[in-house]
């Protein structure tokens, strides 16, 4: 049995105001070129994993008011987490946000708590997504079993392109019913010879949600501001460096479990959210005729990122307090190489993060969050060889040491080394028809949530720490097929299917276990999660058809029982279709969610 459900009336009104001719309407480049699975750029159709990319023409015509809103067309992919944006949390290919690597310009997001959220930015802020499904352990390291998805904000360069000013600015403002919500982006932007800057800040104010079957989930009404400054200076056309300054600040209400109807255990809350992000990017690429262009290209970042969360329920005034924040280096090389009758493109670097988090309640240790640090050192290697002008093969590997520190000194810690092999293959058998398959180990530390966090979890029942919890470690399988065709019917139409199939084994799976009076983290000896995706886009004249697909399924093997958490397979349709003069576009889309009853 299956059901097709409309959760919520969504109705949005978007204008947009700007210096500069905007042609959001117009087709995308082509080909599109992604750089989160292997840190170097390459076309889409020459990536041996599955990669869907969201480009800033998607996410406006989508409308997103949340990140939700902008990732719901991917396949085998579902949000948790409650109605509220700002507690959204991901799942791709049935696997938790736990288990995603989540990135903005570069900047890892390792805050994991639960009903916590993940994302703490405006989706009017991201021109562009990129989403690889399936392991990437090899490039990015623990947690990346599921997957990465890395968002992208605007640049000078991108809003002036097309243009012949060199400054610009940009008014957007948008209504959504579901919740009253308005919302306003106000942006600049300019480039002064060597140097450019952008400045944008966002703000919502809504009130709470009205569910589709008519009631009103109270409380839910949010205030989320955002603020956004980047900075470049370019010193040659060799080298640049780009600063990044953001800042998310939320005031909402909201039940202690945000999915869950108000009682007296589950009292209303108020909370405030804060989250500020600093980096600093540094590259170094030699134009043609330097005696090291072509195999000096070096990408540099450093960041840290705070988030400062505190929440107060209203019933008995409780005051919790956390804080998390993480503090990171990234440094990479592309080399590119041609030996043995063939070009080669080599990737090597260096990553180091460090995490630390502690919570108070009304002022004392709260040992609920599980207080300590954890820092990771990797170590990377990849390299991409073209054969005979159509095989693509891209092997890599990567070493990482980790460890994990309690606060209380009287629980052990954790000090580990981990190798992530991978390697891709890609085969273009014509200029319309490739394939491609794919192996790769990854794996995911455990959390100092999971290994330390101990206390009541509910009246009548505590959660005892683990801090024996080994790894979650994986091995990935995928094969896919893409077809990419233009001139079909017509000279203006073109198609574009990408199907792939994955089955992912995972050893030392780590679950919440909630007995009746106990609750633990635990390892279970194996699970397997398999699936099947489906994107397809037909473009004819003005018209753009486009739907996707995603089947999935996850086991615990070792008691033969569905895994818990597991979405339920999910599929889309959309048309669009742009008017003449190429400024209005009409469309609709349908999402259908299948029933799931696979439950442990």
């Amino acid at each position: 049995m299956s059901t097709t459900r409309f959760p919520f009336l969504l109705l949005t009104a978007v204008s947009a105001v700007t210096l500069l001719p905007q042609p959001v309407m117009a087709a995308e480049p082509t080909p599109t070129v992604v750089v989160t699975p292997t840190k170097s750029t390459r076309s889409v159709d020459k990536v041996p994993y599955a990669v869907s990319v969201i480009s800033r023409r998607n996410a406006e015509t989508k409308q997103a008011q949340s990140a939700d809103d902008l990732l719901r067309d991917i396949p085998n992919f579902a949000s948790a987490g409650g109605p509220q944006s700002l507690t959204e949390e991901p799942s791709l290919r049935g696997l938790s946000d736990r288990r995603i690597v989540i990135k903005v310009d570069g900047i890892r997001r390792n805050f994991r708590a639960q009903y916590g959220g993940r994302y703490f930015f405006d989706p009017m802020l991201i021109d562009r997504v990129e989403i690889v499904r399936g392991a990437n352990s090899a490039i990015d390291g623990s947690g990346s079993i599921a997957g990465t998805i890395q968002f992208f904000t605007p640049t000078t360069a991108g809003q002036l392109a097309g243009g012949t000013r060199n400054w610009g600015t940009e008014l957007q403002s948008g209504y959504q019913s579901v919740n009253q919500e308005f919302s306003t982006l106000l942006s600049g932007y300019t480039q002064q010879d060597n140097v450019d800057l952008y400045g944008a800040f966002t703000t919502r104010n809504s009130d709470d949600i009205r569910a589709g079957n008519s009631t009103t989930l109270r409380p839910s009404s949010d205030q989320p501001d955002n603020t956004l400054l980047k900075g470049g200076y370019s010193f040659n056309p060799n080298h640049r460096i780009e600063f990044r300054y953001a800042r998310f600040y939320d005031e909402s209400n909201m039940p202690v479990a945000p999915f869950q109807p108000v009682s007296t255990i589950n009292s209303p809350t108020t909370r405030k959210t804060g989250v500020t992000d600093y980096s600093a990017h540094y590259r170094l690429a030699p134009e043609a005729g330097n005696k090291f262009h072509g195999i000096m290209d070096v990408n540099a970042i450093v960041y840290h990122s705070e988030h400062d969360i505190k929440t107060r329920r209203l019933s008995d005034g409780r005051f919790d307090q956390t804080a998390f924040e993480t503090t990171g280096t990234d440094i990479y090389n592309t080399a590119n190489a041609h030996y043995l009758n063939a070009d080669h493109k080599i990737t090597t670097g260096v990553e180091y993060f460090t995490n630390e988090q502690s919570g108070r309640r009304n002022g004392a240790f709260r040992p609920l969050l599980g207080d300590g640090e954890d820092s990771n050192l990797g170590l990377y290697f990849q390299q991409e060889t073209v054969l005979f002008d159509r095989l693509t093969l891209i092997p890599g590997v990567r070493y990482d040491h980790y460890e994990l520190t309690p606060q209380n000194a009287t629980l052990p810690s954790q000090d580990r080394d981990q190798f992530s092999p991978k390697i891709g293959v890609n085969y273009e058998f014509d200029d319309n028809w490739s394939a491609y398959g794919s192996w790769a180990s990854a794996f995911r530390t455990p959390t100092l949530t999971e290994l330390y966090a101990t206390g009541t979890l509910f009246p009548g029942n505590n959660l005892i720490s683990n801090p024996n919890l080994k790894p979650e470690t994986a091995e990935n399988r995928e094969i896919g097929v893409r077809y990419n065709q233009q001139n079909i019917l017509n000279a203006y139409d073109s198609l574009r299917v990408t199907a792939s199939v994955f089955n992912n084994q995972i050893d030392d799976y780590i679950e919440q276990v909630i007995g009746t009076t106990q609750t633990q983290f635990r390892n279970v000896a194996q699970a397997d999660l398999r699936g099947i995706e489906l994107e397809a886009k037909y473009r004819i004249n003005q018209y753009t058809l486009g739907f996707y697909g995603g089947y999935i399924r996850g086991e615990n093997e070792t008691q033969n029982v569905p895994l818990a958490d597991v979405p339920q397979n999910n599929y889309g349709l959309s048309l669009e279709r742009v008017s003449d003069d190429n400024q209005w576009m009409f469309g609709g889309r349908v999402n259908h969610l299948s029933s799931q009853d696979r439950i442990p």
